[in-house]
């Protein structure tokens, strides 16, 4: 069973990176886009001044101007997207928008670009991965090229959200090149008898992987996945988020948002 329905949510300018991603996704040719536009309010004043019509007016533009170039993109590669337009307002729970893009078999989101900032583009990932049940793919802001996933990482720890992630990511396996389970050990106890249990599961739907164990215990494991990913020349990671509880990554951080943060290739996530 292939990818169907792809949810991708729009930046309100620029160059669209995960509008790109989405498209390489829909191998089926009765695959269905979702685009969402989100139009951000701040919070209505008493009476609006000139100065707040104005930038009111501006965003509309920018919504529009976004949703032009999504449909000329579709257009020039025989996609028929559903355009959406969601209004939300900042500082309201993103609850609206999360029951939108759940019902997508993959919902694809840029990171925001330093040069173009996006409202609320963090939260809006981590509440995507955390609460939708459906697997997204971050894009880097600055991701440039059509997305053919030939050569594909899976960051192994054998918990729950890295196997839904491994699950979902099947039909994008099967048309790889190369398949790479890739498990961190820091020197203490590691169960690598879970590693060729997957391999074996991935044998069972004709997937042939390559096991790799990195040994560091020196640098955080964001770091030593993105120097990994690099020597592998690898297109996509696909990797289990959040394992730890929010509260635990607000104050100490972990391993998904460095990862995040130093993303250089698109990321399938999983919660």
């Amino acid at each position: 069973m292939g990818i169907r329905s792809v949810t991708v949510v729009l930046d309100s300018s620029g160059k669209q990176p995960a509008l790109q991603v989405a498209k390489g996704l829909l191998i089926s040719p009765r695959g269905k886009l979702k685009a969402l536009a989100i139009d951000f309010k701040q919070p209505r004043p008493l009476r609006a001044n000139s100065a707040q019509q104005f930038a009111g007016e501006a965003e509309n533009s920018q919504i529009q101007s976004a949703l032009k170039t999504c449909e000329s993109y579709c257009h020039e590669r025989d996609i028929e997207p559903k355009l959406q337009i969601k209004q939300h307002v900042i500082g309201e729970p993103l609850d609206q928008l999360i029951n939108t893009i759940r019902l997508s078999d993959v919902a694809v989101i840029a990171k925001d670009s330093a040069a173009s900032e996006e409202p609320l583009r963090y939260a809006l990932i981590e509440e995507m991965i955390l609460d939708t049940g459906t697997s997204v793919i971050v894009v880097p802001a600055e991701y440039d090229q059509e997305f053919q996933p030939k050569t594909i990482v899976i960051a192994w720890n054998n918990t729950g959200s890295a196997f839904t992630a491994m699950y979902a990511s099947l039909p994008l396996l099967h048309k790889a090149d190369r398949v790479v389970i890739a498990a961190i050990s820091d020197g203490s106890y590691f169960d690598e008898d879970s590693l060729t249990e997957l391999q074996e599961f991935l044998k069972t739907h004709s997937i042939s992987a390559d096991i790799e164990v990195i040994n560091d215990q020196r640098r955080p494991v964001a770091e030593i996945l993105k120097s990994r990913l690099e020597e592998l020349s690898a297109d996509l990671l696909v990797m289990g988020g959040y394992s730890n509880s929010r509260f635990k990554q607000y104050f100490f951080g972990g391993a998904t948002k460095e990862m995040l943060d130093i993303m250089a290739l698109p990321i399938l996530i999983n919660h």
